[in-house]
């Protein structure tokens, strides 16, 4: 079962420094979601996948399209700047949801609309994709990451990428 005291997000664990590390436990699981989704799976038929490891979710119940949100923790509200993370519910009609919802509007200090999460998935993933598919861009990361590692370790390295390939 996850959810030991120094779990962080499924696939990390903290380390003394409070910074983070790899789960050697739950890091394959996070492969197995995103090879999944890559290869246009299904979040039902991840889960299955999830479940058949025999590792449960933080809670200790079988996973589920609700478990398998891929962008919590890695989503920030335009609005305010809030953590968004992966919700699901049944509506007063009967339907079920999944979408992504602002703490901030969780805890009434923010008014931005929660967004569905399949649509918000599908959107960045056909982004990074058309980012992945373009040469140029990959070539651009590529040497940023070559010198990157030729200089000395700096922390804001992910930073100074981003702008790179800006």
């Amino acid at each position: 079962m996850l959810g030991e005291d120094d779990a962080v997000y499924i696939g990390w664990i903290k380390v003394a420094n409070l910074s983070k590390k790899n789960d050697p436990v739950t890091a394959p699981l996070v492969r197995m979601i995103f090879e999944g989704y890559g290869a246009g799976d299904s979040t039902t038929a991840i889960a299955a996948r999830l479940n058949a490891t025999g590792v449960k979710t933080r809670l200790g119940r079988e996973w589920g399209k609700a478990h398998v949100y891929l962008m919590t923790g890695k989503l920030f509200c335009a609005r305010c700047g809030e953590r968004m993370m992966g919700k699901g519910g049944t509506s007063k009609t009967g339907a079920k949801y999944h979408c992504y919802t602002c703490w901030g509007h969780i805890n009434h200090r923010c008014e931005t609309s929660s967004v569905n999460q399949d649509w918000l998935e599908d959107t960045i993933f056909e982004a990074l994709s058309a980012v992945i598919d373009d040469d140029a861009v990959v070539a651009r990361i590529a040497d940023k990451i070559v010198e990157l590692q030729a200089s000395q370790y700096d922390p804001n390295w992910a930073i100074h990428l981003v702008v790179c390939v800006n």
